[in-house]
């Protein structure tokens, strides 16, 4: 017992930082699942070299083409949230290594912990961009570049240096197209995400539990019955909710 103690209280940092990804990643793949998706159906990405070299040509390239290269994939089951669980959790890994070079490892950890939860609310805003999240883990690991250095002189050269890699590599380090400042889990839109994506695929058992929950919006009640109808069990349902309008019959694959 006591070396289990010793282990936990030894690997402390580590255990919190697992926590905190796995949370992450639990919520972005089971609670708020078509977050992520929409953003990839909102990123364009090619594998042409014509494409590559017009796109990211101008000032922050580097970030806009790892952002992009990453949202491609967000389609896939837990790889967009496993890649947002992993950013946030790396910038707050590397903001609380820069707050021990002045402060206490408690008031490093409670700072590391703000920047967490503000870094993993932004994510959940629906206009919000991964490559803002890879823009501020760049210049967070460019300030603790510069802080490594002990020699005065050495680190003020660095710290020019980081600068002008970071405006040229990464960008303004705060920009309004990034999206706002903070970030509320909208859970009704992400279910009206939901329903495009599951209709889309044509997943219709999926289709039946994502619209059961707002039958009172048009765009549920008509997922709703065209799942039935391609089921083949609409007029068996049909009188089940309150259809609304004659728009909720409109069917159309």
């Amino acid at each position: 017992m006591n070396r289990l103690k010793e282990l936990i209280v030894r690997n402390k940092k580590s255990l919190i930082a697992a926590t905190a990804f796995l949370a992450a990643y639990l919520f972005f793949q089971f609670a708020y699942p078509y977050h992520l998706i929409r953003r990839e159906q909102m990123t364009l990405f090619l594998y042409d070299w014509d494409y590559i070299f017009q796109a990211y040509r101008e000032t922050g390239w580097l970030a806009a083409f790892l952002s992009d290269f990453m949202e491609q994939f967000f389609f896939l089951p837990a790889i967009g949230p496993l890649v947002v669980a992993l950013l946030i959790t790396a910038i707050a890994a590397v903001a609380y290594r820069i707050c021990r070079k002045a402060l206490s490892p408690r008031l490093s950890l409670a700072i590391s912990a703000l920047v967490f939860v503000w870094s993993f609310l932004r994510e959940t805003d629906n206009l919000y961009i991964t490559r803002y999240t890879v823009v501020m883990l760049g210049y967070l690991l460019l300030v603790q570049a510069v802080l490594s250095q002990k020699k005065v002189w050495s680190r003020y050269t660095v710290a020019l240096a980081a600068l002008a890699l970071g405006i040229w590599t990464l960008g303004a380090p705060f920009h309004k197209y990034y999206g706002r400042a903070w970030g509320i889990p909208q859970v009704q839109y992400d279910r009206v995400i939901g329903l495009d994506s599951e209709v889309a695929r044509e997943r219709w058992d999926e289709v039946l539990k994502l619209s059961r929950k707002d039958l009172y919006m048009v765009e549920a009640s008509y997922c709703y019955n065209l799942a039935h109808a391609m089921k083949g069990d609409l007029g068996q349902t049909l009188f089940d909710h309150s259809q609304g309008d004659e728009t909720s019959l409109l069917l159309r694959r």
